[in-house]
């Protein structure tokens, strides 16, 4: 059946990387970090706070032009 057939069979060698030291850990961590190229260079500790500060800065409204942005019940928008 081919490549796909062997990846569940198990026993084949492949010419490629199968990420055999990947982890859960490491899978949750590029999903927090972003694809941001600042947070793709820098080392994991910059990486994730590059994100949480771009997640705090889109409910910063106080200076926001737009009064009904102003108003907004923050909490809500968060959840």
């Amino acid at each position: 059946m081919g490549i796909l057939n062997d990846l569940f069979e198990g026993g084949k060698t492949y010419p490629w990387d199968m990420n055999t030291e990947f982890t859960l850990d490491d899978a949750a961590f590029l999903l927090c970090r972003g694809g941001w190229p600042v947070s793709v260079l820098a080392p994991r500790e910059i990486a994730l706070e590059v994100t949480k500060n771009y997640y705090s800065g889109l409910f910063v409204f106080e200076d926001s032009e737009n009064e009904r942005f102003r108003n907004k019940k923050l909490e809500s928008l968060r959840r």
